[in-house]
């Protein structure tokens, strides 16, 4: 019997959305029953034997829906393999600073230098990908994914609300890496799936 996975995100510019799609398509093609949907129209997750949830980088966490989500199926996510993932604009790595129990796929976009802590400022700390599991363990501290990746999204004001679109329009200020447009790079969303495929669909 194939394996029914849920894919569901929570998403701003519409990236987290496109990545979410982009995997559906690449477990479609290995056979298995791959159900994509925003994060407002999950419910229930019992039917489903794997779990893979995206969120847009909501400064350095998941956005207020996911954490919701993630804390609501906690027991249940205990109980399936699950994986997930960021979109964000930047990324960063703190050198010598790595999980010893999960590694996270990185976007070759981000081109990362790895940097001394003590060298990092604030921004830097907080877009660091052992940054990114830390908030995660925070919300699930019981539940291990298999995987975690993190892509080069999208930026678009226009679906910003109207206090984000301020913070964000000061940020592309003051950081280079952050400006509006559209990044996504779909063969990274393919390679971390087929990856993922291995573990998930075994």
């Amino acid at each position: 019997m194939n394996k029914k996975i849920l894919i569901t995100y929570d998403t701003e510019s519409g990236s987290t959305r496109e990545v979410a799609e982009i995997i559906g398509e690449e477990m479609d093609k290995l056979k298995a029953e791959s159900d994509v949907r925003n994060i407002v129209d999950v419910d229930n997750i019992s039917e489903y034997d794997t779990i893979i949830i995206g969120s847009p980088n909501w400064y350095g966490k998941p956005t207020p829906k996911i954490k919701k989500f993630l804390k609501k199926h906690n027991q249940e996510l205990m109980q399936k393999p699950f994986a997930f993932f960021f979109t964000c604009m930047c990324l960063t790595k703190i050198e010598g600073e790595n999980s010893p129990d999960l590694s996270v796929f990185q976007d070759p976009q981000f081109n990362i230098i790895p940097k001394l802590k003590n060298e990092m400022n604030m921004w830097e700390k907080s877009h660091a990908g052992s940054f990114y599991i830390k908030q995660l363990s925070k919300i699930i501290p019981d539940v291990k994914p298999v995987s975690v990746a993190v892509f080069k999204g999208g930026l678009d004001f226009s679906r910003l609300s109207f206090f984000h679109k301020i913070v964000m329009k000061l940020i592309t200020l003051m950081i280079k890496e952050v400006q509006s447009g559209e990044y996504l790079n779909p063969d990274a969303v393919r390679e971390w799936t087929e990856k993922l495929c291995v573990d998930l669909l075994k």
